[in-house]
């Protein structure tokens, strides 16, 4: 069987076995409440993240793949108050990108309020990945 670019996989799941036939297919997808909000978040992170990756050499990449787990809290206003590397990554100066990223995004505009709850602060867990492959 092909799969949906109509080659051959023997990797990925050809789609149709998944799908009964029937006269149309339908999917029934809610959006996440606060979707946009999160997806403004990643791109402030990403295009000031990638610039910085420039800074590491070959050498440092290739062995593999890198997570740098960060611990923020965020005020109502979308100000990032507090930065952490909770879990480095190994390679210490991806580690400090990491944290530099986060001081020079400095604040995520028009946060939902009622991802506060009723609290005084948002605590996120952010995991920039970088890999070789």
């Amino acid at each position: 069987k092909e799969g949906i670019s109509g080659k051959k996989s023997d990797n990925i799941p050809v789609f149709d076995e998944f799908v009964p036939e029937g006269e149309k297919t339908s999917l029934n997808t809610i959006e996440y409440e606060y979707s946009s909000f999160y997806k403004r978040m990643r791109s402030q992170v990403y295009n000031s993240w990638t610039p910085q990756l420039h800074q590491l050499s070959p050498q440092q990449l290739a062995r593999r793949t890198f997570q740098t787990k960060m611990l923020l809290k965020i005020n109502p206003q979308g100000e990032i108050i507090g930065i952490k590397v909770d879990a480095p990554s190994g390679e210490v100066v991806l580690d400090e990108i990491a944290f530099l990223t986060f001081k020079k995004v400095r604040v995520f505009p028009n946060p939902p309020k009622e991802l506060f709850n009723g609290k005084q602060y948002l605590y996120l867990t952010w995991i920039l990945e970088l890999s070789n492959q």
